[in-house]
């Protein structure tokens, strides 16, 4: 299991995520505020038998960094607009391709209906049936 205690030692692998970044526009304070929010969102999403399972560790963490590096780019644009005025015309196009990338990791980690937006889609988990099952005593034993 990634351990929170454990996230700034994955700030350097966001980092390479955001390679063509200046460090002054995404520091390592900001970015791991968003691993802590990317590590926050996943263990609120993941399925109870992935995070069981010791084997899939590498691919936690993978989420957790692409996750990490789609926040940290929106925060970069938000950051670069207002320094700025303006971002790169490309912004969007990387922007929308790293949340992709995050939600690929997500959508396998979780039995959750994640949306494009990174929501759980909650009309469908309305219209799910739970199934409940009980002991109780033999009919026939007297």
């Amino acid at each position: 299991m990634v351990s929170s205690s454990d996230l700034h030692l994955y700030i350097y692998l966001v980092r390479e995520g955001l390679s063509e970044l200046p460090d002054d526009l995404a520091s390592d304070e900001q970015i791991y505020k968003d691993l802590k929010l990317a590590y926050s969102y996943i263990n609120s999403v993941i399925s109870p038998t992935f995070a069981a399972d010791s084997d899939n560790e590498q691919f936690w963490q993978d989420a957790i960094v692409a996750l990490a590096t789609y926040f940290s780019y929106v925060n970069y644009t938000s950051l670069a607009e207002r320094e700025f005025g303006d971002v790169p015309i490309t912004a969007q196009v990387r922007s929308t391709l790293l949340r992709q990338i995050a939600l690929a990791f997500i959508r396998q980690l979780s039995d959750l209906p994640i949306q494009d937006d990174l929501s759980v889609d909650e009309s469908i988990l309305l219209k799910q049936y739970g199934i409940a099952a009980a002991l109780t005593k033999n009919v026939w034993e007297s």
